[in-house]
């Protein structure tokens, strides 16, 4: 049954449906002092600070590293973490809490930082290999290491997410780990650690999050309590992006990413993603391509793959952001508006100008069905609408 609320012309509702959120968050401009007394809180005793060498050379953990001494707390660092990190790169370090004698992650980074700290407190506890993890709910029970993340880019949200995504070197392709058990214990939202991000980063990390956002209101599983945080995480992006990528200084800008990019996580861990993250996994696996690049490529086409049935996966969010006539032209004016932000932005139209060839789109097909995300996208996905979707975009 659809409810009364729903918009004219908006996909229904489940009759039932959950919602958690186990990470703690707290926003707001310079919080990223508080680690320290936070870490204290939760029992941790020695930390491991987790990030990359670009977050260290910006002097980014230099907050984190006072606030740790000023709380009495001992600490061993790890920078080594590459961008996309393998599934293999991160079982060689599941040792490191171990060896440093730690206690608690405090991890400082991107998505690839945050989603590397989650594999090590995975691993550190349950052992590996990760694959045995993949998919949705296959984290058999909660992780006792406190993990306090803080993220240096509006993007993945993964400082509040269920899941983390993982390279799977050998077989080319990307797989994610969705479970509750996997959040947070605790996010630091703070804009000032993502003022130094350049406008490529800002671009695509900004274009993932806008993909959460409009692909989480869509999915099988959407209920009306996730569209909320759909339609609102999604006004947030379309309304600041275009700023902090013209001015990385613009911290109220850089705030509302930052608030946007949360929310949107939200819905995404949620009710799940569809075709643009499902394609995404293949697609970065097989050419090395940063994530939020071809999650972005890859939003208005999905969009238009979807509304092939009809408008009402869309509908509600594209008149609730105030696209007026019927509809199909609401919904029409919301893929442009997308496109053309994500388009000024610097993110390609085409799969061809990521590198990708034709002669590879029936492994990539095959890996996009293999995909945990295919099954949630509204519109069914087959190995023969899907060839004839990725070469039209080719």
């Amino acid at each position: 049954m659809t409810s009364p609320a729903t918009p004219q012309g908006a996909a229904p509702t489940p009759a039932a449906y959950e919602f958690r959120m186990p990470t703690t968050l707290i926003h707001g401009v310079g919080v990223a002092t508080q680690a320290g007394q936070r870490a204290k809180e939760l029992g941790a005793t020695r930390v491991l600070l987790v990030s990359d060498a670009g977050v260290a050379r910006a002097g980014l953990l230099k907050p984190i590293e006072e606030s740790l001494r000023a709380a009495g707390l001992p600490f061993a660092t790890f920078t080594d973490i590459q961008a996309d990190p393998t599934a293999e790169s991160a079982e060689r370090q599941a040792d490191l809490l171990k060896t440093h004698q730690t206690d608690c992650i405090v991890a400082v980074g991107g998505g690839s930082v945050l989603d590397y700290a989650k594999a090590l407190r995975l691993l550190h506890e349950r052992g590996g290999p990760l694959r045995r993890f993949a998919g949705f709910g296959n984290v058999p029970a909660a992780l006792s290491t406190p993990l306090i993340a803080l993220t240096t880019t509006s993007g993945t949200g993964s400082q509040v997410s269920y899941g983390a995504v993982f390279t799977d070197a050998a077989a080319r392709t990307k797989f994610p780990i969705i479970s509750p058990y996997m959040a947070p214990n605790l996010a630091l939202n703070d804009a000032l650690l993502t003022a130094t991000a350049p406008p490529k980063i800002t671009a695509m990390t900004g274009a993932d999050a806008l993909c959460h956002a409009v692909e989480s209101y869509a999915t099988k599983q959407a209920n009306v309590f996730s569209r909320m945080f759909s339609i609102e995480a999604t006004r947030l992006i379309l309304e600041n992006l275009q700023a902090v990528y013209d001015d990385g200084q613009n911290i109220p800008a850089r705030d509302a990413m930052l608030l946007g990019s949360t929310i949107a996580i939200i819905p995404a861990s949620l009710v799940g993603l569809g075709l643009a993250h499902a394609g995404a996994m293949p697609l970065c696996g097989r050419y090395g391509l940063p994530h939020g690049l071809v999650t972005g490529m890859l939003m208005a086409p999905s969009i238009e793959f979807n509304i092939a049935e009809g408008p009402q996966h869309y509908a509600g969010m594209a008149q609730a952001l105030g696209h007026d006539g019927s509809p199909e032209q609401a919904v029409a004016a919301l893929a442009r508006r997308v496109r053309e932000l994500l388009t000024g932005i610097g993110v390609p139209a085409r799969f061809g100008e990521l590198g990708a060839r034709a002669e590879d789109i029936p492994r990539i097909v095959a890996d996009t069905l293999a995909s945990p995300q295919a099954g949630r996208n509204p519109r069914p996905l087959t190995a023969e609408n899907l060839e004839t979707f990725y070469r039209k975009y080719m």
